[in-house]
């Protein structure tokens, strides 16, 4: 029973509710709570008192708005949280000493005219509980608790809090360095559960030890002891395939002499896997590392995490980590879960730094810094702006090292000054104020992803270095920011607003989290939501917000054509908010656009290999067959420059191109692919527009069915492979979709084998 019975909504835009409701904007609604709790489809027996029914398990099974009391959004309350604690309490101890009982369960009615469920003739008798239960003897049993895995692996004893943790091993595989910071947070918190031995360390680095280190087991372990030693798992993937980091790993794990040898027999272990679920193959290693270590012996401890990187990772791998230590102290006893997981940690953990005077020599040290290894030499516009308003850059960088067709380029971007400036000044910080860290210890850091992580003690820097080429000025505020600013505003004396932003970062708020991020989109925003916040420290600023990571593009030229330079195409990313009508470009193709106009801008990038898992076919006879929309067309440019300068052409090389743009004016490279095709270097020049006046709609996906019986023969006969790049959650799953109606339509292969046989014949470089 809800407090109130209802909660007045209000559509801001037309929506289409479940079961084909379609609500005009504007339109007033009623949500009747009362009629959505006691829903017999959604609460089996709902009449009936059952607390199971909110266990974690079985919350996660039906929808979050199944269950309002407190309502949702901005008009939410606030103290739910504290409300239901309150409520819980206060049951406890009644009941702990009294029992209540109806007197005329019958005559209880509600007041219609009441808005809140206040019941009338509610008359209990109350008697005090005078006979407690005996106190259990010996160890508790686990078997009340709920069962943590989904498989069933069964609960084991709980033992005293005396009784010390297992070792635990944390492993993780790791490119943009998420998984090693979740793995850093990990080994943190395990050591606050009072756990002694922890190893931290990558999959590749650390694989060859496991076996022996998973022998170090619970000093009181015995026979009957189930977890001897913990092994827990952070990995993320890339178009399938392991990190760089976990190669060697992965081919360990898919040994069967491994799994012969049952290396990991007596380890309980967990996995959490970082991901995108735009991409076809979200997961496809973290599930991989699973399933793999229970085959070699050990025994799974949780559930599997699965963090989108869509939506909101750190919330996902929050709710992680919460089950993964309950999980620690059912087994264990010991330390509680809220202590753990909950309890506010200190952000200047792990790292301190010394101000530098201007009297110092490393004054001027500081300001020598250069990390600039290139140059912008070309950087114009592509499309026809006026007409699309929408903009693509093209870039020629120099780079230092040698490339191939298929391989990436990584760009440091630089945020706008004013953006620089706006920021140090609404937090009371000196542009000009120059610090050496002298600590930055990573295994105890705040987040391995924070400024301060990315700093090398030692060496000194200026905070405009630091803000203008270090910081991610322009990303969501990370829960560390909104928990700085929780302590900045109960420093101005604004408790309610400092206890709603804890209660955002907080377990359980995932989704309430998520929408306050999409108001506040920036530290910016943040900034002018709570003006309260006027100050705050240095060396706080450093350890709360990310370092700007770089951003990786497609190299759009062949190393034949340009030996000293990569080209890049990079869309500008523009959106404007249409609630505040504020406009919030990408970080690094925003930089680009700021920078259109200077000449030979000086830039920091490093030339990444795709390693070998995208690259053309050596052999000039194989068909090569490329697909892609926008910016897909990138590393294809490569592709067709390197077979041009190799003398790659038609007839004895059969090459395809189908590319996809809406009209005309956003049609990039659109004379030099008219060069390539009248060169006889590609073969055939297949276009859909989708926004072009006076044609129909068509999408590259749509260009494939027409050529259906071209693309069987090129593929199934002749051996011809497809390359698509381009965005993985619409683009590249449409495409892979078409190819397997080609072969069930063309080919007669089965729709349960389509996807086998195109395998080996398709190969992908996707974005989010």
């Amino acid at each position: 029973h809800a407090p109130a019975r209802a909660v007045g909504k209000t559509a801001r835009k037309d929506v289409v509710l479940p079961g084909n409701y379609f609500i005009p904007e504007g339109t007033r609604m009623a949500i009747a709570i009362d009629a959505t709790h006691q829903n017999p489809a959604v609460y089996e027996r709902p009449e009936v008192f059952d607390p199971d029914r909110f266990l974690p398990e079985n919350e996660n099974k039906r929808s979050p708005f199944a269950w309002i009391p407190f309502s949702y959004g901005a008009r939410g309350c606030i103290g739910r949280q504290f409300a239901l604690q309150e409520a819980k309490v206060g049951l406890a101890v009644f009941l702990r000493q009294f029992k209540f009982s109806a007197v005329d369960s019958a005559a209880v009615s509600y007041d219609p005219k009441n808005p809140f469920t206040s019941p009338t003739n509610l008359w209990m008798k109350i008697t005090r509980v005078t006979k407690l239960p005996e106190p259990s003897k010996g160890e508790l049993s686990a078997r009340s608790h709920p069962d943590l895995t989904e498989g069933g692996v069964p609960a084991s004893t709980i033992l005293p809090n005396s009784t010390p943790i297992s070792p635990v091993t944390i492993l993780y595989g790791s490119n943009s360095g998420t998984s090693s910071d979740y793995a850093g947070t990990i080994a943190a918190k395990a050591r606050k559960l009072g756990i002694q031995d922890v190893v931290l360390a990558p999959l590749d680095d650390y694989f060859p030890k496991l076996a022996d280190r998973v022998k170090v087991v619970n000093p009181l372990a015995d026979a009957n002891t189930r977890v001897k030693h913990i092994l827990l798992v952070v990995t993320s993937t890339y178009n399938g395939t392991p990190p760089d980091n976990a190669a060697l790993f992965n081919k360990w794990i898919a040994d069967p002499e491994t799994a012969k040898a049952q290396p990991l027999a007596g380890c309980d272990f967990a996995v959490f896997g970082c991901g995108n679920k735009q991409w076809r193959t979200y997961q496809m290693f973290p599930t991989k590392v699973d399933a793999a270590l229970e085959a070699l012996g050990g025994r799974r401890f949780v559930k599997a995490g699965a963090g989108d990187a869509n939506v909101d990772i750190d919330g996902d791998f929050n709710d992680f980590l919460h089950s993964l230590y309950e999980g620690v102290v059912l087994t264990f006893g010991g330390a509680t879960v809220a202590g753990v997981t909950e309890a506010p940690h200190d952000l200047l953990d792990g790292f301190a730094l010394r101000t530098v005077l201007p009297s110092e020599p490393d004054w001027m040290a500081a300001r020598e810094t250069n990390t600039f290894n290139s140059t912008i030499l070309v950087n114009r516009e592509l499309q026809n702006y006026d007409k699309s308003k929408r903009s693509t850059r093209h870039l020629e960088i120099t780079v230092n090292v040698p490339y191939l067709p298929g391989d990436h380029l990584e760009v440091y971007p630089q945020n706008d000054p004013d953006l620089v400036e706006a920021v140090a000044q609404g937090f009371g910080l000196a542009l000009d104020a120059t610090f050496i860290p002298t600590t930055v210890d990573l295994d105890t850091i705040a987040s391995t992803r924070s400024i301060a992580a990315s700093l090398t003690p030692g060496t000194p820097t200026t905070l405009r270095h630091v803000l203008t080429h270090r910081a991610d000025l322009m990303g969501p505020p990370t829960r560390n920011v909104v928990l700085l600013f929780a302590k900045r505003l109960d420093a101005a004396r604004d408790t309610s607003a400092a206890e709603a932003l804890r209660y955002l970062v907080g377990p359980g708020s995932k989704q309430e989290f998520d929408a306050f991020i999409k108001k506040h989109r920036t530290l910016l925003d943040l900034m002018a939501a709570f003006p309260q916040v006027t100050e705050v420290g240095l060396d706080e600023f450093l350890c709360a917000v990310y370092a700007l990571m770089p951003r990786r593009y497609s190299i759009a030229s062949s190393p034949r054509a340009h030996q000293k330079s990569a080209t890049l195409a990079v869309g500008v990313v523009e959106w404007m908010d249409p609630a505040t009508s504020k406009v919030y470009f990408g970080a690094c193709s925003g930089f680009f656009k700021r920078v259109g106009g200077e000449k030979e801008y000086r830039i920091e990038a490093s030339v990444k290999s795709c390693k070998d898992s995208f690259r053309p076919p050596v052999d000039a006879t194989t068909p090569l067959i490329m697909v892609c929309a926008g910016t897909g067309l990138s590393p294809f440019m490569g592709f067709l420059q390197d077979r041009q300068a190799m003398g790659f052409k038609a007839p004895t090389s059969e090459t395809h191109l189908f590319f996809g743009c809406r009209n005309d004016d956003d049609f990039i490279y659109k004379s030099e692919l008219e060069q390539f095709q009248a060169d006889s270097v590609i073969s055939g020049l297949h276009l859909a527009f989708s926004r072009k006046q006076g044609q129909p709609k068509k999408y590259v996906q749509h260009l494939l069915i027409d050529q259906a019986v071209l693309l069987w023969t090129l593929m199934n006969d002749r051996g011809g492979r497809v390359y698509v790049c381009g965005a993985a959650g619409g683009m590249a799953k449409d495409v892979r979709k078409a190819l397997e109606r080609v072969a069930t339509m063309i080919g007669g292969i089965e729709a349960e084998k389509a996807g086998e046989w195109l395998e080996s014949r398709y190969i992908e470089d996707v974005w989010g």
